[in-house]
């Protein structure tokens, strides 16, 4: 089938009526926009503080939408078979054509297939509409954004035709010698009987040289559907892997005396997984380690918009921090964004849901799971299956039936279902013991407590004890156990594992959300379970890294989380005042526990993981904030420090800072302008980690590492001067003319020199013209007044972000940045010329 983007000039309208029905009443529709999709209308909303969402979307509300794109459909199409895709629409919504109603949506995160015939007028303009109501509120626990936020596709085809994910390739076999590739084929015929002969090619992505080939005869009988399966033999293969992510492209071509009646081509790379409890994650036969990261679907500033441009900037910074796996959070990933995982080389942990039948939130998509599931496997298979990045899936995330027979049911249904209709993968869920034990967990708590003269001796766990009694009752006590070796001792107790060995044993790998306590239990207790960290602390790295490297039944882990996110407000946000995380204040709207911002800077957990995963030789300095020195911040297991960095702190000299060095080394030593602070231990023995208490003094820190006493890697970090001019760092300056590619400006306050200085606030100012649009500006601050549609905002740690969106004309977009006591700043974008086709159906 022919795949037609169709995401152009499309009509947008909020509707003003509470009422969920279509209405082409003009009074009914705030202003109209012509807007090209993917089109977040959540994003555009201005937030709040009293909305029914609350921080769970950053307190952004949502609304009733009304989507509508007319277009032609030519006479001569009468014998085509015409299909729409949306790739996922966010809130409940209804689809008409020509005003006659076609389909309900009610899964956010998968496509939508509708059969266009029986609906067109041919050789007539028709027209789709898209009512989408996400007004309801409390139906995600995240930023969800709100509409057509993803991709929307025509297809068009003969009568005899390859469906839509009618072509499925596996790796039977692959090494460095050869390898054989089947691919089953699924032709439909909705006309007379013929003979057709089906040709199969591989082509090898890099040289456009073809490496396989093979034609086969097929009849194929009127009103049919037929299963073709051949295989084919490559030699000397470039095997699909995150350090070499090789890709090939399979060449389907259905024709009939010479007429071609169908065409298709298919990425995919070509490589074996392997999994068991001995040998751990083989890929290739090569043993790996999941240096993994949970992610949502959120593009920061930009809202849920899934644009080509802003996945792969988000999937490749990921990529270029060190981790190698992703897992989606939780929900299944978009077709784009894994076929940007496969060119980057990202294994993926692919996710169905975040609820079953037990719901998080009263509007959320418990109310239709019951009812959907076997669909949604079914659509989230063929949607991977082809894609080499999916290594696993997983049934759900933090069940809340884990504990139960009924969970073990249907977690069994589930994993079945996934083997029936992908035999190549494996299977996983990720489960949370206190979610699971509900209101049980508070007995397995004082009953951990109540046996803890087992580890009498670790003055750690008795302090740890005596706080958890305190405040066990407390609405945010729960954290206090979440840690340490208490978290260890809870994690083992033998109500966690009575409850969960049934539910975990339905799957092919155990997922466990914040217990590695359980992680050497299970080799000792269970010794063919294969254990993956589903979801962990980011400050725990160093502990449960050590675990994961020495032992191969612990094939990985995926923290939360590698990019911060919307929404899950102030989770992670150091509060000095009193006020405590989970209970989120507006303005609070990011989680603000991203390794990596809401705009894209690395943070000092980043490197601090890099060093733990042995990734990265050089000492990383993080200094803890001075201006909130001795100050007793709010504090979960999600956070690290509030540090920065920087040692550039005006008006502090002589007031005490606390430097952290991340270390590779046995050993650091700390100069402040040229003076030893001392040495401390570093290395794995120490958490990668010494801690240095000193007086600041402007100048130069330089931190050295040492291995058996000789000195090694070292790092500098400087103080900056006062900023004086406004920087602006372009990931690109030139655009296709195509409504959808993006340029990112980071525009950064720096002194004389260029240097960064994150220490002064300027209120930045934008202005475009040309035929580029700004689509988004703002910083990467948790908790702030403003909108991303706004034309000033504040620096944070001295950056913005702007981000230009091109239109669907050429030309030169000029763009000028500007604050108070900073000289202009400008840059040009241009954008080149398409086919004048783009987007047409004929």
């Amino acid at each position: 089938m022919k795949k037609i983007n169709f995401n152009r000039q499309w009509n947008f309208s909020k509707l003003k009526s509470e009422s969920f029905t279509v209405t082409h009443d003009a009074e009914n529709k705030e202003k109209i926009l012509t807007v090209d999709l993917p089109y977040d209308a959540m994003i555009h909303e201005k937030r709040n503080a009293k909305t029914k969402n609350g921080g769970q979307t950053g307190y952004y509300p949502g609304g009733i939408y009304l989507y509508t794109k007319k277009f032609f459909v030519p006479k001569e199409f009468q014998n085509k078979q015409i299909m729409i895709e949306f790739a996922g629409i966010q809130g409940i919504s209804k689809i008409l054509i020509n005003h006659v109603f076609a389909k309900t949506s009610f899964n956010d995160y998968e496509s939508e297939f509708i059969n266009l015939n029986n609906f067109l007028k041919y050789g007539q303009e028709n027209e789709i509409e898209v009512i989408v109501n996400n007004s309801v509120g409390q139906n995600s626990r995240w930023y969800s954004g709100s509409g057509l936020y993803r991709d929307v596709f025509l297809y068009l085809a003969n009568k005899t035709y390859i469906p839509i994910y009618g072509t499925k390739l596996q790796t039977i076999y692959a090494d460095q010698a050869s390898a054989t590739v089947s691919i089953d084929v699924n032709l439909k015929n909705l006309d007379i009987k013929q003979t057709a002969v089906l040709k199969l090619e591989i082509f090898d992505s890099t040289n456009q040289q073809a490496v396989a080939a093979g034609s086969y005869s097929v009849t194929l009988d009127g009103q049919s559907e037929v299963h073709v399966n051949q295989q084919l033999n490559i030699e000397h293969p470039h095997l699909w892997a995150p350090e070499h992510p090789a890709l090939y492209v399979a060449k389907v071509t259905l024709a009939s005396e010479k007429k071609i009646l169908d065409q298709e081509q298919i990425s995919f790379g070509l490589r074996t997984v392997k999994i068991d409890a001995n040998h751990g994650f083989l890929l290739n036969g090569k043993s790996i380690k999941l240096r993994g990261t949970c992610l949502h679907h959120d593009n920061g500033i930009l809202g849920a918009v899934c644009l080509e441009d802003a996945e792969r900037r988000k999937l490749k910074l990921l990529k270029n921090a060190g981790f190698n796996a992703i897992r989606g959070s939780h929900f299944p990933m978009s077709d784009r964004s894994l076929q940007i995982c496969d060119e980057l080389g990202l294994l993926v942990l692919d996710e169905l849901t975040d609820v079953w039948n037990q719901g998080k939130n009263v509007n959320d998509y418990s109310n239709y799971f019951h009812e959907f599931w076997k669909h949604d496997v079914a659509l989230m298979v063929n949607k991977d299956f082809n894609h080499p990045s999916v290594v696993m899936y997983s049934t759900g995330n933090e069940i809340k039936e884990a504990g139960t027979p009924l969970g073990a049911k249907i977690n069994r249904e589930l994993t079945n279902e996934f083997h029936k209709l992908d035999p190549t993968r494996y299977v996983t869920s990720a489960v949370n013991a206190i979610v699971a034990a509900d209101k049980q967990f508070k007995n397995i708590v004082t009953d951990t407590l109540s046996k803890g003269d087992f580890v009498a001796d670790n003055k750690d766990f008795t302090k740890q004890t005596e706080s958890s009694k305190k405040d066990i009752n407390e609405l945010n006590g729960m954290q206090s156990v979440l840690v340490g070796p208490l978290a260890n001792a809870i994690a083992v107790n033998p109500q966690i594992t009575a409850m969960l060995n049934e539910y975990v044993e339905a799957n092919d790998v155990v997922g466990y959300n914040y217990l590695t306590g359980r992680y050497l239990f299970e080799h000792e207790h269970f010794p063919n379970r294969v254990i993956l960290g589903t979801e962990t602390f980011p400050a725990d790295i160093a502990s449960a890294w050590k675990i994961i490297k020495r032992h191969p039944h612990t094939i990985g882990e995926f923290t939360w989380i590698g990019y911060d996110y919307l929404g899950e407000a102030g989770v992670g946000i150091f509060y000095y005042n009193g006020q405590q995380n989970f209970q989120p204040q507006y303005p609070d709207r990011a989680a603000y526990i991203g390794d990596i911002d809401l705009i894209g800077n690395r943070r000092p957990m980043s490197y601090y993981r890099e060093i733990v995963y042995g990734l990265r030789q050089q000492p990383y300095i993080a200094v803890e904030r001075l201006n909130h020195y001795g100050e007793e911040p709010s504090k979960t297991p999600w956070m690290w420090k509030d540090a920065i960095n920087s040692w550039t702190w005006p008006g502090f000299e002589g007031k005490p800072a606390i430097v952290n060095v991340c270390a590779a080394a046995d050993q650091v030593e700390l100069f402040l302008n040229g003076k030893s602070q001392g040495k401390k231990a570093a290395g794995e023995e120490h958490d990668f980690l010494a801690v240095f208490k000193i007086n600041y003094e402007p100048g130069e820190l330089v931190a050295v590492g040492y291995k058996n006493g000789t000195p090694c890697e070292k790092t500098t970090l400087a103080t900056v001067g006062k900023p004086q001019q406004l920087k602006i760092t372009v990931d690109k300056t030139e655009l296709k003319a195509n409504g959808e590619d993006l340029a990112f400006l980071m525009i950064s306050s720096v002194d004389e020199n260029g240097q960064l200085n994150q220490f002064d606030e300027a209120d930045v100012s934008i202005e475009t013209s040309g035929p580029c649009k700004l689509v988004a500006f703002g910083s990467a601050n948790p908790s702030c007044e403003g909108n991303y549609f706004d034309r000033t905002w504040k620096t944070f740690d001295g950056r913005v972000l702007a981000v230009i969106r091109a239109g669907s004309q050429a030309g030169t977009t000029n763009i000028r940045v500007s604050a108070g006591g900073y000289p202009d700043a400008k840059i040009k974008v241009k954008s080149n010329s398409v086919d004048e086709n783009f987007g047409e159906i004929y």
